[in-house]
């Protein structure tokens, strides 16, 4: 599996179900093994979660620049935030949580970006895709995540770096939730929510001083056309 041998490293693979994509096995290990083996991980460790792919590769912040941010913040996002070039905007790692909040999705396809895909295969895929959470909200709700307000965190692309003492603040029925929401089908709605939801689940409370830098640079919150999947994002000046 690529993992370096040695005598001084333990690998365990571990085979899991097809359901729920990345966020199921990142939810699995850490309620099966960030919370029962202690002795191997401190809350002071630092744990990489990464899945299958490269997407936005150039965009992935270096494994030193994430050490530190984990270290700091409780958590580091892969993925730096962008700039929309039509808008002329800087796009922030922040969302007006209300807004966030209102995110939902009708469907999702994975065939690799900019292919055409027939509505047959899309209807085929997205079988079991619809939820009985009706938007973002309505999911932290039912695994009862206090959002922060008025600005929350979002990393996309399900790559990020986290200290364990992020993940054992909260509340392993709360992963259990996670785990079971995660467990009906593959392609699902709430693997979307889930994946907006990690940084809040992991970051540490964000200070007043920074929801204030915020304030003053906030120019815009966009949530529609090509940005319609960023709901809440904030655009800085």
């Amino acid at each position: 599996v690529g993992a370096p041998e040695s005598e001084h490293i333990k690998v365990e693979v571990i085979t899991l179900p097809n359901v729920g994509r990345c966020d199921h096995s990142y939810a699995y290990w850490i309620s099966h093994v960030a919370y029962n083996d202690v002795d191997m991980y401190g809350d002071d460790d630092i744990v990489y979660f990464v899945k299958d792919n490269d997407y936005s590769f150039e965009r992935w912040r270096s494994f030193e620049d994430m050490l530190g941010l984990a270290m700091s913040n409780g958590f580091a996002c892969a993925i730096t935030p962008t700039f929309d070039w039509q808008a002329g905007q800087g796009l922030s790692y922040f969302h007006q949580t209300s807004r966030l909040k209102d995110f939902d999705v009708e469907s999702h396809t994975r065939e690799g970006r900019n292919k055409v895909v027939s509505a047959e295969e899309v209807a085929k895929q997205n079988q079991e895709f619809d939820s009985v959470h009706r938007s973002l909200g309505a999911y932290a709700d039912y695994l009862g995540l206090e959002l922060p307000q008025p600005y929350c965190p979002a990393c996309y692309g399900g790559i990020f770096a986290t200290k364990l003492s992020q993940i054992r603040k909260q509340s392993l029925m709360m992963w259990d939730k996670l785990i079971g929401s995660l467990s009906r089908a593959d392609n699902l709605k709430e693997g979307h929510f889930a994946e907006r939801l990690w940084a809040s689940f992991l970051v540490k409370p964000l200070t007043k001083e920074i929801a204030g830098i915020l304030e003053t640079r906030k120019k815009t919150v966009r949530c529609k056309a090509r940005l319609r999947n960023y709901c809440g994002i904030l655009a800085l000046t």
